[in-house]
């Protein structure tokens, strides 16, 4: 393992940290209108849409951010080359390792943050019905975040004891 590759892991994990910790502000704040109604997707304050709108943009650079860069490096760190390895192949890998529940979960995931990209205006169940979703599954992405980081850690400590 390359000091490269912890400055680069260190890296990512600061980013996505403060994503997640956005993240989780913006859910502490909304905790309380869940779950969300078409009504009360109709009647969003200002507040409201600003809190929502941190909800659904940290959300979207989280499971971006994990998905496009996270899980690749943390493959790579544990040893496993990610050069020739699909998408599918890097959430195989990583259920392998108990780091996610499952593939199909995490795709679950990256499908929510395409919908939360788009606007609904003449569809405000369908946009009760997303962000009900994403509220739910955000703990998934903080609890995976967090999974990643301790493996990793507790990777660096096996290393540092073996050498």
């Amino acid at each position: 393992m390359t000091d490269n590759m912890i400055i680069l892991l260190n890296s990512l994990f600061k980013v996505a940290k403060i994503h997640a910790d956005r993240l989780s502000t913006s859910r502490q704040h909304l905790q309380t209108k869940m779950p969300l109604s078409s009504h009360d997707v109709e009647a969003f304050t200002f507040d409201d849409m600003l809190l929502w709108e941190m909800f659904v943009n940290r959300f979207s650079k989280l499971q971006d951010l994990m998905g496009a860069k996270i899980f690749k490096a943390v493959i790579d760190y544990a040893g496993e080359s990610t050069d020739s390895m699909t998408l599918i192949d890097r959430l195989h890998t990583l259920e392998k390792l108990g780091l996610i529940d499952n593939a199909v979960a995490w795709k679950d995931l990256r499908e929510m943050r395409n919908h939360l990209a788009h606007e609904y205006p003449d569809a405000p169940e369908t946009v009760a019905n997303y962000l009900n979703k994403a509220f739910i599954m955000a703990s998934v992405l903080i609890e995976t975040l967090n999974k990643l980081e301790e493996f990793v850690n507790n990777l660096r400590i096996k290393n540092a004891i073996i050498n």
